[in-house]
Formats: structure tokens, C-alpha cells, sequence
């Protein structure tokens, strides 16, 4: 399931500390926004891994869940790509023309394949 986490941390050393756990769940979109694609476990996993920094009263960190028909209605403008896997694509049934990379935004296939199908995720 995609997940959505932006923080707003006060403290510049504690920053690159939250940034560097995300990256290693996710991709950075933004200075403070990443997109995370995260099963049950590792959600579980990001919220430990969080915890255990040292976050003052006033830092904010929030995590929003994407359900799969919400990503097939995001648009991107400017650079960059949706977050994807293999595993979040599971409940997309792909056709591809020998194409072995899909890039979607929105419902669009942008590289000669073609999704179809609702996805179950």
C-alpha cells in the first residue's frame, strides 16, 4: 500500500536523522514528503523505527495511507514518477507489447503498456 509520510522537524541534525529512516522505506519527493510503498509489517516497522528518535514536542510526522483507487486519480506535474513495485502493482493485471518497465501517472500508462483491471491492494 502506498503510503504518504511529510514531517516538519525544528532541529536540523534530528531532520537528516528522520530523512534517512524514510529513505530507507521510501523516496523522497519532497524536502519533507516521501512516498513509502509499505505492507502491514513495515509499517509497523517505520513507526518503531521513529520512535526510537529523539523527536521534541513540537516536530510533526504524519502517515497517510493511499488506497489504490486514490493513486490511479493522482496527477504529478513537474518531474518525477509514482512510487511503484512489483508488489503494489499485484491486484493490476499489466499487458505489456514487450515492454518490461510501466510507468503510470493517474490512470495512464506512460511507456507503451497498458493497465487494466481495478487493483486489490
Amino acid at each position: 500500500m502506498l503510503h504518504v509520510v511529510c514531517n516538519d522537524i525544528i532541529e536540523d541534525s534530528v531532520r537528516v536523522r528522520v530523512s534517512d529512516c524514510l529513505l530507507g522505506f521510501g523516496t523522497r519527493i519532497q524536502d519533507s514528503v516521501f512516498e513509502c510503498l509499505l505492507d502491514d509489517e513495515l509499517l509497523d516497522r517505520l513507526v518503531v523505527d521513529l520512535g526510537k528518535l529523539p523527536l521534541d514536542e513540537k516536530d510533526r510526522i504524519r502517515i497517510y495511507q493511499v488506497c489504490a483507487r486514490c493513486v490511479d486519480q493522482m496527477q504529478i506535474y513537474g518531474p518525477g514518477v509514482l512510487t511503484e513495485s512489483a508488489d503494489f502493482l499485484r491486484g493490476l493485471r499489466v499487458k505489456r507489447s514487450g515492454i518490461n518497465e510501466l510507468s503510470r501517472v493517474g490512470k495512464r500508462a506512460v511507456k507503451q503498456g497498458e493497465v487494466t483491471g481495478n487493483p486489490q491492494v
